[in-house]
């Protein structure tokens, strides 16, 4: 089912710890209800380092969650530029998932790797952006995101 399991830290909710006695457990289909989708609670549950204490607030929760947003506009915006029959600039593809590699090894950090893909992506000029290099970004992001599965 999993080749590694990890213990985090606990969950909190506005500054104090997640528990029934408390009544503040929050379930992944409340979250649903409120409108979010099942990559968006992912994220947010991963963006944060598993040695730290995850603090779950409506507002934690939205800036995440746009952050998640903004991320995949820009990845649609970059899939735009793809001509049809484009080989994939590999040397684009090679350097985001060398740099997304770096950070997760570096005890699992998810966030420093997303950030490091989110600012990347931020400064790209898409309207000069080629095609080839364009299908070497979606190219690299596909297999990255068989890690996160946050992203497409």
């Amino acid at each position: 089912m999993a080749r590694y399991w990890l213990h985090c830290q606990h969950l909190y909710v506005n500054g104090q710890k997640m528990s029934k006695s408390k009544g503040n457990v929050y379930y992944i289909d409340t979250l649903l209800k409120q409108g979010y989708e099942i990559q968006e609670i992912r994220f947010f549950l991963i963006y944060c380092h598993y040695r730290q204490k995850l603090n779950y607030s409506d507002e934690n929760m939205r800036s995440v969650v746009e952050k998640l947003k903004k991320f995949r506009r820009i990845v649609r915006t970059i899939e735009k530029k793809i001509a049809q029959r484009t080989n994939p600039d590999t040397r684009v593809a090679q350097r985001l998932k060398q740099s997304f590699a770096e950070k997760m090894d570096n005890d699992l950090d998810v966030r420093a790797a997303f950030n490091e893909l989110y600012e990347t992506l931020s400064k790209i000029n898409v309207k000069t952006l080629e095609s080839s290099k364009a299908s070497g970004i979606i190219h690299a992001l596909r297999e990255l995101d068989g890690v996160l599965k946050v992203i497409f």
